[in-house]
C-alpha cells in the first residue's frame, strides 16, 4: 500500500481495509461547478478508484472565483474534460473520466449499477429531479447538496432510510429560486464547505460507516458560523 494515504489510514475508521475499499470505489459526480470541483478533488486525493464526472458546460471567467481548479487558460473549454485531466494528473493511480453532456441526455447510457455512490452537484431543478429519479429507480445512494449565498445544505438520499429528494425539499419553481446561485449569488467558501461535506459523506458511504446523513439534513450558515442537523421523515 502506497504511503500516499498513510495519514488517513491511521484513523481507526479507515485503516488498510478501509483504504482498500476506497480505492475500489466507483463514484459518479454530476456537475463540475462550484460543488463538483471540490467534491472531485477530495475524492481523487483520498484515492477513490474510479471517478466519472458529467457536465455539459464550459469554463467561464465568472466561474473562477469558486471553481478553484480552473484557470483563465481553461476558459471556453469543457468543464468535465478539464477537471478530469487535472485530477488524473494529481493522482495517476485513480481513473478519472469526463463526459460532456447534460445528465438528461446521457442518462440512457449510464448504468448506475456500475457505481457505489452518485453525487448531485448540479444547480438547476430539472437536473436535480432527474438525478433523484435515476437513483430512486436504481436504489443507489445519492449525496445531495445545494447552496446559495452563505448557506449550504447536504444530505444522503436513497440509502437505508429511503429518503427521497421531495421528502427533504419543497421542489417547486418558486421554492427553489432561493437555491439558485445565479439569482442570489454565492460565496466561494460556501461552495468549499458544502463540497467538502459532500465528499466526506461519499467516503463514509464507501467504507460502510453508519455515521452518514441518511435521514438527516445538515444546514449551515457560514456568515453566522451556525451548523444544524435536522431529521427527515420519509
Amino acid at each position: 500500500m502506497t504511503s500516499r494515504y498513510v495519514r488517513q489510514q491511521i484513523l481507526p475508521e479507515i485503516g488498510i481495509e478501509g483504504q482498500t475499499t476506497i480505492q475500489a470505489g466507483r463514484v459518479l459526480i454530476i456537475g463540475a461547478g462550484g460543488l463538483g470541483t471540490h467534491v472531485a478533488a477530495h475524492l481523487v486525493a483520498s484515492g477513490v478508484g474510479v471517478l466519472n464526472v458529467i457536465d455539459f458546460d464550459v469554463v467561464e471567467e465568472s466561474n473562477l472565483h469558486r471553481q478553484l481548479l480552473f484557470t483563465p487558460h481553461d476558459v471556453g473549454r469543457p468543464k468535465a474534460q478539464v477537471l478530469a485531466q487535472k485530477l488524473q494528473n494529481q493522482n495517476p493511480t485513480c481513473t478519472v473520466n469526463g463526459l460532456v453532456g447534460r445528465v438528461e441526455e446521457v442518462s440512457s447510457s449510464l448504468d448506475l449499477s456500475n457505481y457505489d455512490v452518485v453525487c448531485d452537484c448540479t444547480d438547476n431543478l430539472g437536473s436535480r429531479q432527474h438525478i433523484n429519479a435515476m437513483c430512486k429507480q436504481a436504489t443507489k445512494p445519492l449525496v445531495y447538496a445545494a447552496l446559495t449565498g452563505w448557506e449550504g445544505y447536504v444530505t444522503v438520499l436513497h440509502h437505508q432510510r429511503n429518503i427521497d429528494l421531495n421528502d427533504a425539499f419543497q421542489l417547486t419553481g418558486d421554492g427553489m429560486n432561493v437555491l439558485d446561485c445565479a439569482v442570489n449569488g454565492v460565496m466561494s467558501t460556501t461552495c468549499g464547505l458544502a463540497g467538502t461535506l459532500q465528499a466526506n459523506e461519499v467516503l463514509k458511504l464507501l467504507i460502510g460507516s453508519t455515521e452518514v446523513l441518511d435521514g438527516k439534513i445538515l444546514c449551515f450558515n457560514a456568515l453566522k458560523n451556525v451548523f444544524r442537523t435536522f431529521r427527515l421523515n420519509s
